[in-house]
């Protein structure tokens, strides 16, 4: 059987392969799954033929070879193809993106998600990949850069001391897009608003000086005249300040100055498929409203300008921090938590070298494709431990798994074994305690630490997500004053 190559990807890029069958008997469903072979990690089948996931790390240039199968509706047809995918690596780092969240109250997040998930607009039909998570925009945000090579949070932070602050950014008219393959195919299309900059075109820095500072205002009343400056400005005749302006584009260039980026490499395919009228998009500040199947683009940009009454303008875009969705963290939990195995056509149970605590924790693939196949057995050392002190409880049992398979997975298949990642929260409000009579203490701070609706994960090596917070909330804010006195007042 010949092998079809889909076509290769890069370590951090979100798949967009689909495999496919055409049936000989009329109105027949094709459905497909994973049969055997291994996929590139990261990327699984669904019954759709859609390739889906985000291409895990691989350190040398690979072929991954799998076969799936195509079932008829009522089990009628049944055929199997082998199809190959390539990792490239162009690096061995990891790579990262960073995004800008639109943090907003939840009547207005309702109200969006209302929005994008109307049916009326957006017909099932008529959207790309729906459950797909990479393609999901129930959450605004948009890319700020793409193609980060990852390093530590501190190093980052440490780039956000001149231009990133607080800002706000305006949403304009509906655009729609196209992403292409090599050969000018369109793959999927996407009705987006550019977000725009008031500040856009500005300088990097503006320098205070007793000739250009901002006007002084005088407040007379009946009983007392007040001349006031704002409490951030400098008095004449004071040091020279400079301020550096938060304008989006001086912000990306802080982060370009000190790290390695690609960013038009890892675009998002829409941003870098040239469009109807030959032009490339580049990277854009813009928040994506839906992805369309080919085709749907014209009509869903119709509908949305002439039957929604939804004023994406009413939507805030006020940005406070970055988020960073690969790092290289500082881990809570030390040790190797992934162990790989081959299976040889007989072997079902498979040792696992380190502890959990139940069998829930764990996540398992045969070929790169995720399975539930399998119970966890207790290893030798059995002894469960119940440790509780106060708010805080640990149950410490099994030292160690045993994993078995219902049936023994076929001779070469690649065997991931992952432990999964300890999360908090879930649209809950999750409280760290802060007894410090107990030397069990899961408090960030001698006060406690609140987390409202916000997943909060103790990693393992690194973690999906972790926001920056900007340093400040005002251009002004760390300016060098001369003079103590804000105030001038004079009664008389």
């Amino acid at each position: 059987m010949t092998t079809i190559s889909l076509g290769s990807i890069t370590p951090g890029k979100v798949s967009l392969f689909k495999v496919g069958a055409v049936s000989s008997i009329s109105n027949t469903t094709l459905t497909y799954s994973y049969k055997s072979g291994s996929l590139p990690p990261g990327l699984k089948i669904q019954a759709d033929g859609e390739i889906i996931g985000i291409c895990g790390d691989v350190n040398t240039e690979t072929n991954f070879t799998f076969k799936v199968e195509a079932s008829g509706s009522f089990g009628n047809i049944t055929v199997t193809q082998d199809y190959s995918i390539r990792v490239k690596v162009p690096t061995t780092d990891q790579i990262a993106n960073m995004y800008g969240k639109l943090h907003t109250d939840q009547n207005t997040l309702t109200a969006y998600q209302n929005f994008v998930n109307s049916r009326s607009l957006f017909p099932t039909t008529s959207l790309f990949r729906p459950s797909d998570p990479n393609f999901n925009t129930k959450r605004p945000k948009f890319l700020f850069l793409a193609g980060v090579h990852a390093t530590f949070l501190s190093t980052v932070s440490a780039l956000l001391v001149n231009n990133n602050y607080n800002t706000t950014l305006y949403m304009g008219e509906y655009k729609l897009a196209e992403a292409k393959a090599s050969d000018g195919t369109v793959l999927y299309e996407v009705v987006y608003v550019d977000l725009i900059d008031p500040k856009a075109g500005g300088p990097n820095k503006i320098t205070l000086t007793d000739v250009n500072l901002p006007s002084i205002t005088v407040d007379l009343t009946a009983g007392t005249s007040k001349i006031l400056t704002d409490s951030n400005i400098p008095i004449l005749n004071s040091e020279i300040s400079d301020l550096y302006l938060n304008v989006i584009t001086r912000m990306q260039d802080e982060v370009k100055a000190g790290l390695t980026i690609e960013n038009f490499e890892y675009l998002p395919l829409w941003m870098k498929s040239p469009q109807s009228d030959g032009l490339v998009l580049g990277h854009k500040i813009a928040l994506v409203i839906r992805y369309l199947k080919p085709g749907e683009g014209a009509k869903t940009l119709y509908r949305l300008k002439n039957e929604s009454t939804y004023n994406i303008q009413s939507l805030p875009c006020n940005i406070d921090r970055w988020y960073i969705d690969r790092y290289l963290a500082t881990a809570f939990d030390q040790g190797p938590y992934v162990s790989t195995h081959t299976g040889d056509g007989s072997t079902k149970i498979f040792s696992i070298p380190y502890n959990v605590n139940r069998s829930s924790s764990l996540s398992v693939t045969l070929g790169g494709v995720a399975t539930t196949d399998f119970v966890a057995n207790d290893s030798a050392d059995t002894t469960d431990i119940f440790v509780s002190t106060g708010d805080i409880s640990a149950d410490i049992s099994l030292n160690g798994l045993q994993l078995e398979f219902n049936t023994a997975p076929i001779t070469g298949t690649t065997i991931l074994i992952t432990l999964n990642k300890t999360t908090f929260g879930k649209s809950l409000t999750t409280v760290f305690d802060s007894d410090s009579s107990t030397s069990y203490l899961t408090t960030f701070d001698d006060s406690g630490t609140s987390f409202s609706n916000e997943l909060v994960t103790f990693d393992r090596k690194d973690v999906e997500e972790q926001a920056i917070v900007m340093q400040r909330s005002s251009i002004t804010d760390r300016i060098t004053h001369v003079s103590k006195q804000r105030e001038l007042l004079r009664t008389t």
